[in-house]
């Protein structure tokens, strides 16, 4: 039974880490790039924004619909991530997802940091902190192997390489750990950035 285990060896690792890192980083500056050129309506919808956030805190009116938006942003990257691991498509999907996922932060953080200035980088440390903090390595804890596995995938329907046979418990593992980090870190986030938010803002507004 010739099949082919994921992850050839820490070599390959290495090489997929590196060159999704790269994609990642060229998402950030894309991102900052972006946000350069965006108008001063950006600020003024921002302000609003941040305006309505202050009110909704001050008058504890949090609904189970930030939650659910908060636990989004959490999820949506990790669980890309590991869903095209199943998938040929995943070869070249994972590294635009990954450079995604490094433009959208920078792109809001640099709008923050263009709109309000010193102030803005200390509302995105607040808004974004935390967030990146646990969301980026569970990120790229599960993307690695899961572009190792879409390449072989890819190459095995051109007829190169071997069927893919995934170390399942490992993977499972490995995905149970990153669902509690990131169940951990959306609890964090709800308790904690409303407070620091708040504190921020009322010196701003």
């Amino acid at each position: 039974m010739n099949q082919r285990q994921i992850g050839r060896g820490p070599g390959s690792s290495w090489l997929h880490s590196l060159l999704l890192a790269v994609f990642f980083f060229l998402g950030i500056l894309a991102g900052i790039m972006c946000a350069c050129r965006t108008s001063v309506q950006i600020s003024e919808e921002l302000s609003a924004y941040l305006s309505a956030y202050l009110n909704a805190v001050r008058q504890r009116t949090s609904s189970p619909d930030v939650g659910c938006s908060l636990a989004a942003m959490y999820i949506w990257g990790p669980a890309l991530a590991f869903l095209l691991a199943f998938t040929r498509i995943g070869a070249v999907l994972l590294p635009l997802l990954t450079a995604a996922y490094g433009f959208f932060p920078a792109y809001a953080v640099s709008c923050m940091a263009a709109s309000f200035g010193r102030q803005g980088v200390l509302m995105a440390a607040v808004f974004f902190g935390l967030r990146c903090l646990i969301t980026f390595p569970c990120f790229f804890l599960l993307a690695v192997p899961s572009w190792e596995a879409a390449v072989v995938r890819f190459r095995a329907s051109f007829g190169r390489g071997y069927p893919v046979q995934a170390d399942s418990r490992r993977c499972w593992l490995r995905l149970i750990g990153v669902c509690l980090t990131l169940c951990l870190g959306i609890w964090l986030d709800l308790r904690l950035s409303p407070v620091l938010l708040q504190a921020l803002l009322e010196r701003i507004f």
